[in-house]
């Protein structure tokens, strides 16, 4: 599995969202206070947006939450990595979340796929 799959999701969503608003990068880097080629970075995944930084783009693109920008599904060589190493994906269904809040059910599904993306980040680096 390829770490930057995420960024490169990540990358799309922001670059569809800014073209569907009919900005430019230059647009949009300015009112991030980033360069345009940061910019460009990041929406093909080259440069991994920071978390505040996600947030600065969801409000420069005039969105409701950072859950806009967000994959709601795990990358297919995520699911592929993981098949190869537990034989199934459990059967997760995508995670999509709408609203200001997550739900307690919401929240603890988060925490676990953040805990497990650390995990199997720790067991890379072995």
């Amino acid at each position: 599995m390829s770490d930057t799959d995420i960024y490169r999701l990540l990358g799309r969503n922001i670059a569809a969202h800014r073209a569907a608003r009919k900005l430019t990068q230059a647009q949009v880097a300015e009112r991030l206070g980033l360069t345009r080629a940061s910019l460009a970075n990041i929406e093909t995944g080259r440069q991994r947006a920071m978390l505040h930084h996600i947030y600065e783009i969801a409000d420069a693109l005039e969105l409701e939450s950072i859950l806009d920008l967000i994959p709601s599904r795990r990358p297919k060589s995520w699911q592929s990595a993981r098949r190869g190493k537990q034989g199934s994906t459990g059967g997760q269904a995508a995670m999509k979340f709408t609203g200001d809040t997550l739900t307690a059910v919401e929240k603890a599904q988060v925490e676990n796929l953040i805990s497990q993306a650390l995990r199997d980040k720790a067991e890379r680096r072995r």
